[in-house]
């Protein structure tokens, strides 16, 4: 009898090995009906309880491609439920438990479908789960586990924690390629996906350097794959080497083959449009953001009005959208900016370079509006008797709509300034400081294997400047309001920091001046506006942003002979550049500000020497234009009607639009 019930077990267990081939078979050939139909029979024979959850895990993930990939969430909810029926389990069987390999399979593949969902914590914590029991599974699931895990870390810009996923996996790869001592020398598709990553890794820190030889080692064993050229034209891009990036992007062939991943034509106009936004090509920047936009609309299956297999984390609709948004801002389009920057805050809530984006649309609208409507002027009188009245004071913002208001830019800041808060409370802790949203910058491309994360991580030197720019912004905001106490309070804090850029510290003199000025404090005004201090300044500004040019060139490397200048390094010399083109510029805007200060205390005289020290052709169309009104002000001021009109003849005045008389 116990005989023939051994050979009886022994043919149970030949039969489920065979099923359990076929099945696989079927699987991996897209045969997933007769799959089911296999995995059906193999849920009549008699199963131990490990067995049993395995078969219906198998049985959920190919229901799952049986029904064309259309229920994710489905799919996550039941994996999760069986991941605790298993563990489950485990615990009840405790040492005798021989089901570890299948915790690591239900693991990875419930990490995988969040992560697809964009549930990136809950996709975390299984993949992590993973990965401390990835030694007891096969060694191409612990290949799977690791680098999706490493995948997600760059993602998440958690680059501590992804060094210990590369270092398992140059450990294993070592291993492997020691016990495989007659395989050639050729590096392994693996050793190329980690050469990627690492690459990936240091573009996350600017480390272009070690980029370069990530990069290398890549393109030396496979110079047309797309993932490798989309990492080496990020690599020229971060350079500043735009003709190069664009050259590398040209040079990828072939187009999206794979519904279920991420589309490689809306990645590269995507990066197109990055290249020619950097160039100030703003027009042909928001073409590629277009076409972007229409061919990732056709990928996730909006435009077509059916579901669609592609991932809801290679659906960049947001991303494109944020990135369209900062080319209709710098084409001065700040209705149309607005709209696209506000369809993308249910995903980029917790990003301050969101709001202050929308916070600028608004000022931005507000201010042209107002300058719009006080540019006219009225006329009163007939023949030699008709006089053109000027509206008086200053032009005043004027609201477009209720969600594009001053008020609104106030709030928007305000936002910013509470989510810069907790990450400097944060950083203070010690803890990570990085924002995991899916926004981008607009100075760095998005990384080439995974486009749905497109924002590099917020650092400590981007948290300050940030801050310093969110001031600037309310001290501007204060200016158009009249609130002469909260541009005080924002121009204090920067000109009291000693780290401000001396950018940054011109913009904080000339607001608080015009506050001082403004409250009837003319003579602090004028100290603010001494063209001495400002000159030396700028010229500092000028040669901290020559020293983080050269500081970014030795960082890049200076070879292979590309050319093109190299964007710097320091945030501050990048995203916040001096507001004068020149020192000459400096002093043009200071003397005519110490000239309009003269004229609000009425005097004149001192007003008129300082216009004649300015010199006649050294500043802009518009300085230049302004500075000519102010001189026939002054000369109208002191009598002198006649030099008044010829000045304004000889130097051709700019014309005054007329109000429509009514």
């Amino acid at each position: 009898t116990i005989t023939m019930a051994s050979s009886k077990q022994e043919e149970q267990d030949v039969k489920f090995r065979l099923l359990c081939n076929k099945a696989r078979e079927l699987h991996e050939k897209q045969n997933y009906s007769e799959c089911q139909k296999v995995l059906n029979d193999l849920n009549k024979l008699p199963l131990s309880d490990s067995n049993k959850l395995k078969l219906r895990h198998n049985a959920t993930i190919n229901q799952y491609y049986l029904e064309h990939q259309a229920n994710p969430e489905k799919l996550a909810a039941t994996l999760k439920d069986l991941l605790e029926k298993l563990k489950a389990l485990r615990d009840t069987a405790g040492d005798d438990f021989d089901g570890r390999d299948q915790i690591v399979s239900l693991c990875h593949n419930h990490g995988v479908i969040q992560h697809q969902l964009r549930q990136f914590g809950p996709a975390l914590n299984s993949l992590e789960l993973a990965f401390k029991e990835v030694d007891s599974s096969e060694e191409a699931v612990a290949m799977s586990v690791s680098f999706t895990l490493l995948d997600l870390y760059l993602q998440r810009h958690m680059r501590d924690s992804a060094a210990k996923v590369v270092k398992y996996l140059e450990s294993s790869l070592k291993d492997g390629a020691s016990n495989n001592s007659q395989a050639p020398p050729q590096p392994s598709e693996s050793q190329l996906k980690l050469h990627q990553h690492k690459a990936r890794s240091h573009l996350l820190v600017r480390s272009l350097k070690a980029c370069k030889r990530e990069i290398k080692s890549v393109l030396n064993s496979s110079d047309k794959d797309p993932t490798s050229l989309f990492l080496k034209a990020s690599y020229e891009f971060a350079r500043g080497n735009y003709r190069k990036a664009s050259k590398l992007l040209n040079s990828v062939e072939g187009t999206d083959t794979n519904p279920h991943g991420p589309s490689v034509e809306v990645m590269y106009y995507n990066n197109m449009g990055c290249i020619n936004l950097q160039s100030n090509n703003l027009h042909l920047a928001s073409l590629y953001f277009g076409k972007a936009l229409a061919l990732n609309e056709k990928h996730a299956g909006r435009a077509t009005k059916r579901s669609s297999a592609c991932p809801a984390v290679y659906d960049s609709r947001s991303e494109l959208l944020y990135n369209h948004g900062l080319a209709l801002l710098q084409r001065k389009e700040y209705v149309n900016a607005h709209e696209c920057l506000s369809a993308v805050k249910a995903v980029m809530a917790k990003s301050p370079y969101l709001w202050i984006r929308l916070a600028e649309c608004c000022l931005h609208a507000c201010v042209e509006k107002g300058e719009q409507a006080s540019i006219h002027a009225s006329r009163v009188g007939a023949a030699q008797h008709r006089k053109l009245l000027l509206p008086s004071g200053a032009p005043k913002p004027q609201d477009v709509n209720p969600t594009i208001s001053m008020d609104q830019a106030f709030r928007h800041l305000a936002t910013a300034q509470i989510l810069l808060r907790r990450l400097t409370d944060v950083d203070a802790a010690g803890k990570h400081y990085a924002v995991h949203t899916h926004g981008m910058v607009s100075d760095l491309m998005p990384p080439a294997i995974s486009p749905g994360a497109l924002q590099m991580p917020i650092l400590r030197s981007d948290i300050e400047g940030l801050a310093r720019h969110i001031r600037l912004l309310r001290a501007y905001l204060g200016l158009c309001w009249g609130h002469v106490g909260l541009v005080l309070d924002a121009t204090k804090e920067l000109i009291s920091n000693p780290t401000t850029p001396p950018a940054v510290l011109c913009t904080a003199h000339v607001y608080r001046a015009e506050a001082l000025l403004v409250s009837g404090h003319a003579d602090e005004a004028m100290n603010l506006l001494n063209p001495d201090t400002l000159s030396r300044l700028v010229s500092a500004a000028r040669s901290s942003s020559d020293a983080a040019n050269a500081a970014a060139e030795d960082a890049a490397g200076g070879d292979d002979g590309v050319g093109g200048s190299t964007p710097p390094v320091s945030e501050t010399a990048s995203r916040y550049p001096s507001p004068f083109e020149s020192t000459d510029d400096a002093k043009y805007v200071c003397m005519l500000n110490v000239a309009l200060t003269c004229c609000r205390v009425r005097d004149y005289d001192r007003a008129r020497v300082c216009l004649q020290k300015i010199p006649p052709s050294q500043a802009s169309h518009e300085l230049q234009q302004r500075a000519l009104l102010l001189r026939v002000y002054v000369e109208l001021a002191l009598g002198n009607v006649k030099e008044a009109r010829s000045m304004a003849v000889r130097q051709a005045m700019p014309p005054m639009r007329l109000a429509a008389e009514t």
